[in-house]
């Protein structure tokens, strides 16, 4: 995560910093963290052109995944649960 932090530093790359940080966030089974970096992706990354669009319907799709864990009770880690 600490690489991420770095990186982030750099205007063009923000969106897939905080895109790859959220993926790492949720991988810890820290949804909230993770939804906090798929909303920044979202927020810096407006659908405007191709890759743009596809690195935003990427950041939706995971908030919506990480919202649904957290709803369902799935985001305790440790658990040994798929859900």
């Amino acid at each position: 995560l600490a690489y991420y932090e770095a990186a982030v530093a750099e205007p063009p790359l923000q969106p897939f910093i905080h895109l790859n940080r959220g993926n790492a966030y949720h991988a810890l089974w820290r949804p909230t963290e993770a939804a906090a970096c798929y909303e920044a992706c979202l927020d810096e990354n407006p659908p405007l052109k191709e890759q743009q669009r596809h690195v935003h319907s990427l950041a939706l799709l995971n908030l919506g995944t990480v919202r649904e864990a957290v709803s369902t009770g799935c985001d305790q880690s440790g658990a040994g649960t798929v859900c």
